[in-house]
Protein backbone atom coordinates (compact mmCIF):
# COMPACT_ATOMS: atom_id res chain seq x y z
CA UNK A 1 0.00 0.00 0.00
CA UNK A 2 1.52 3.47 -1.08
CA UNK A 3 0.91 4.70 3.11
CA UNK A 4 3.16 2.31 3.95
CA UNK A 5 5.83 2.52 1.12
CA UNK A 6 5.68 6.55 1.60
CA UNK A 7 6.81 5.32 5.84
CA UNK A 8 9.32 2.74 5.22
CA UNK A 9 10.89 5.84 3.00
CA UNK A 10 10.53 8.28 5.33
CA UNK A 11 12.21 6.27 8.04
CA UNK A 12 14.96 4.80 5.49
CA UNK A 13 15.41 8.62 5.13
CA UNK A 14 15.40 10.13 8.52
CA UNK A 15 16.57 6.98 10.48
CA UNK A 16 18.76 5.25 7.95
CA UNK A 17 15.99 2.16 8.20
CA UNK A 18 17.18 -0.75 6.13
CA UNK A 19 15.61 -3.52 5.00
CA UNK A 20 11.75 -4.44 4.80
CA UNK A 21 9.18 -4.11 8.02
CA UNK A 22 9.02 -7.64 9.36
CA UNK A 23 4.54 -6.78 9.80
CA UNK A 24 2.91 -2.84 8.33
CA UNK A 25 -0.60 -2.46 8.04
CA UNK A 26 -3.10 0.34 7.91
CA UNK A 27 -6.00 -0.46 9.71
CA UNK A 28 -8.66 2.75 9.14
CA UNK A 29 -12.06 2.31 11.40
CA UNK A 30 -14.06 5.99 10.63
CA UNK A 31 -15.12 7.55 13.64
CA UNK A 32 -13.57 5.54 15.92
CA UNK A 33 -10.59 5.84 18.86
CA UNK A 34 -7.64 3.71 18.84
CA UNK A 35 -6.85 1.54 20.83
CA UNK A 36 -2.96 0.76 22.50
CA UNK A 37 -2.62 -3.32 21.59
CA UNK A 38 -0.71 -6.23 23.86
CA UNK A 39 2.85 -4.79 23.89
CA UNK A 40 2.31 -1.54 23.65
CA UNK A 41 3.92 -0.33 26.94
CA UNK A 42 7.12 -2.71 26.01
CA UNK A 43 7.00 -0.84 22.55
CA UNK A 44 6.73 2.76 24.92
CA UNK A 45 9.54 2.08 26.99
CA UNK A 46 12.01 0.70 23.80
CA UNK A 47 10.97 4.13 21.92
CA UNK A 48 12.51 6.24 25.10
CA UNK A 49 15.97 4.44 25.35
CA UNK A 50 16.03 5.06 21.61
CA UNK A 51 15.77 8.38 22.59
CA UNK A 52 18.45 8.67 25.36
CA UNK A 53 20.56 7.01 23.09
CA UNK A 54 19.92 9.41 20.54
CA UNK A 55 20.42 13.38 21.70
CA UNK A 56 18.00 15.30 20.24
CA UNK A 57 15.72 12.55 19.25
CA UNK A 58 12.01 13.22 20.01
CA UNK A 59 9.40 10.78 19.12
CA UNK A 60 5.40 11.78 19.14
CA UNK A 61 2.27 11.19 18.53
CA UNK A 62 -1.03 9.33 19.75
CA UNK A 63 0.75 6.36 20.20
CA UNK A 64 2.38 7.88 23.58
CA UNK A 65 0.75 9.57 26.27
CA UNK A 66 -2.60 9.56 25.08
CA UNK A 67 -4.53 9.15 22.49
CA UNK A 68 -7.50 11.96 22.84
CA UNK A 69 -6.41 15.05 20.64
CA UNK A 70 -6.37 17.24 24.18
CA UNK A 71 -3.43 14.62 25.25
CA UNK A 72 -1.79 15.12 22.18
CA UNK A 73 -1.96 19.13 22.27
CA UNK A 74 -0.64 18.78 25.68
CA UNK A 75 2.16 16.50 25.23
CA UNK A 76 2.81 18.27 22.08
CA UNK A 77 3.56 21.82 24.19
CA UNK A 78 5.37 20.30 26.97
CA UNK A 79 7.69 18.55 24.35
CA UNK A 80 8.38 21.57 22.35
CA UNK A 81 8.63 23.40 26.05
CA UNK A 82 11.41 20.66 26.38
CA UNK A 83 13.25 21.16 23.00
CA UNK A 84 13.13 24.68 23.85
CA UNK A 85 14.83 23.97 26.87
CA UNK A 86 17.72 22.18 24.91
CA UNK A 87 21.03 23.84 24.34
Amino acid sequence: EELIERTHAELAALLGVRGQPVLARVARWPSAIPQYVAGHTERIDALAQLEQRQPGLHLLANYRGGIGVEACWQNASRLAETIGDEP
